[in-house]
């Protein structure tokens, strides 16, 4: 059977009773009321255990009830069966760093409802499911983030950081953070960096008080850093969130045990950096008709002007950030070879 619609599926935590319940045949008078059985697929469930090759998913008014091989798991009559036949079904993707609705095509300065849900349908379409905007958030992404809660959700979920909080002085900041804080935010987003050299990072005893006043007010901070020395010192003063790689150099023991005692999550965001040289050339992924399915050609044409591509390979940025790819990528794999959060 030829699957002609796309199905999104979020693994919920009815899929850990699942595997402990839902193993008996079901008999004909079982109650099928919205019950969904997804058929032919290869399900990964994303917990370490082996890919079941040809599997059923029994789901029930948005939840999973039920996951096995389809050699152990009858179909109730009566219940909606969809065919997945050759494809592969896995848990939602989650951006846990992104900022949405800013850019339309290749400007910014385009942040309102319409374009936070053209962009958030988008990331469903790929499965994404939820991503958490870290910066350049407004009242229209609260109000989406307050919305999501109702069923049949036909786009990605956000979660909210507001103003990335800046200031040269602790006043100015910590105004920051009650705006952002009275808006209702889900995080708080600093940055310390000096872009290459070029800005004045946020100082220690600045982002220390940020970070203990958004504690102060029930919220979680996510920290922009790209030095190994201001990422240990993020971690000492509370960050709860890094929410980039270390790229300056490769990680020590030091760090690596700064991480395995606050449990705080390292997040590697490899794609900013590959962001800013890929355009270059042309990717091998314009060729890729995954990526093709919803792409916006008359943007990859820009994206290939030869122009464009002359000022991207001449751009000092965007070759330093091509050698700290190569950093950030050591770094990831050191740090989830260590079993640290990733």
């Amino acid at each position: 059977m030829r699957i002609t619609r796309t199905v999104h599926l979020v693994l919920t935590v009815g899929l850990i009773l699942a595997f402990a319940t839902c193993t008996g045949r079901s008999s004909d008078d079982t109650d099928v009321g919205g019950l969904t059985a997804v058929v032919g697929a290869r399900i990964w469930d994303g917990t370490g255990a082996d890919v079941i090759p040809d599997g059923v998913l029994l789901i029930r008014d948005g939840r999973i009830m039920g996951v096995a091989p389809a050699d152990e798991l009858d179909i109730p009559s009566g219940a909606d069966v969809v065919d997945l036949q050759g494809g592969t079904v896995v848990p939602g993707l989650i951006n846990t760093h992104g900022h949405v609705g800013d850019v339309l095509g290749l400007e910014g300065g385009h942040y309102d409802r319409d374009n936070l849900i053209r962009q958030l349908r988008l990331y469903a379409e790929y499965g994404v499911t939820s991503v958490n905007s870290l910066g350049g958030d407004g009242p229209a992404g609260i109000l989406l983030r307050d919305e999501q809660t109702a069923s049949g959700l036909n786009r990605a979920r956000i979660f909210v950081a507001g103003s990335v909080v800046t200031g040269a002085t602790e006043e100015a900041a910590l105004s920051m953070v009650q705006e952002n804080a009275d808006m209702g935010v889900d995080w708080m987003k600093i940055r310390v960096d000096d872009n290459l050299g070029s800005t004045r990072k946020m100082s220690p005893e600045i982002f220390s008080a940020v970070i203990e006043r958004s504690h102060d007010l029930g919220i979680r901070l996510a920290s922009h850093l790209f030095y190994q020395d201001d990422a240990k010192a993020l971690l000492r003063a509370g960050s709860d969130f890094i929410a980039h790689s270390v790229r300056d150099e490769d990680v020590d023991e030091e760090f690596l045990g700064l991480l395995r005692e606050t449990g705080v999550c390292y997040s590697p965001t490899l794609t900013r950096e590959l962001s800013t040289f890929i355009y270059e050339d042309r990717p091998d992924f314009f060729d890729d008709p995954f990526f093709l399915a919803h792409a916006e050609l008359a943007i990859l044409d820009l994206l290939q002007e030869p122009d464009r591509q002359a000022r991207v390979r001449a751009s000092a940025s965007a070759q330093q950030y091509k050698e700290a790819l190569q950093v950030a990528m050591r770094n990831v794999k050191r740090v989830a070879d260590a079993g640290l959060p990733v």
